[in-house]
């Protein structure tokens, strides 16, 4: 009997000293067994609403990052904006110049006759027909450097045959020049003295010379002529 109801008393007597023990944790009881404390229902909630924050907490960390970065990105943009420029002014038609007719150019034949050149032109002429050709540039004036020696070496009377020979050119490169006076178109003249005024060399009056010219006897012309001829041989 005591057996029997042992066995049944003693399971129930375990359940209620376990309820008892979940009930009030802190009161220590004569079990020998180590019962495990547990926390109360609302502790563990609040632990765990905690815990929660604390991982969403960086949440707001990444929005604020966000932000500041979206806003970095527009102040950059406005400062690397181009300003926009202003429509540049239309030009104004510029109304074209009359092109002008340049007139054609001097021939030969319209320029004055040369001079004669002088006696020692026709002697380094002459010297120069004997020499042996090609030359080049330092032969030239090393020849024209031996004409010269043998020119000044040379006695007067070796020489009139070249101050001949400019005289009867001087004659007649005066006789050329009176006859392009009197027949030289006005126009060619004013073009030859504008050029002649460039290079600082006097005006050619062609005009006025070819009238005087023209009233002059033709044993006058001829002293004229003789003594532009021996003025010229002189200056040699």
């Amino acid at each position: 009997m005591l057996s029997v109801f042992s066995r049944m008393v003693a399971p129930k007597a375990s359940t209620m000293l376990a309820l008892a023990a979940l009930k009030y944790p802190t009161r220590r009881t004569l079990i020998t067994t180590a019962i495990r404390l547990q926390p109360a229902a609302g502790a563990t909630k609040a632990k765990t609403a905690k815990t929660t924050a604390t991982k969403r907490a960086p949440a707001k960390s990444t929005v604020t990052k966000s932000k500041a970065k979206t806003a970095a990105k527009a102040t950059k943009a406005k400062k690397t904006a181009k300003p926009t420029k202003a429509a540049a002014p239309k030009k104004k038609k510029v109304a074209k110049k009359p092109k002008v007719v340049k007139p054609p150019r001097l021939t030969k034949e319209d320029l004055p006759p040369k001079g004669p050149g002088t006696p020692y032109i026709y002697f380094y002429k002459k010297y120069m027909a004997g020499v042996q050709r090609p030359l080049t540039m330092e032969a030239v004036n090393e020849h024209a450097k031996a004409a010269g020696a043998t020119w000044k070496a040379m006695t007067e009377q070796e020489k009139q045959p070249f101050h001949e020979e400019y005289r009867v050119a001087a004659e007649q490169q005066s006789k050329a020049l009176a006859e392009w006076k009197e027949n030289v178109d006005p126009a060619i003249v004013r073009r030859i003295n504008k050029h002649r005024t460039k290079l600082g060399k006097p005006k050619v009056h062609a005009v006025e010379i070819a009238s005087i010219w023209k009233s002059l006897p033709e044993a006058e012309k001829q002293v004229y002529v003789k003594q532009a001829a021996e003025k010229k041989t002189a200056m040699a």
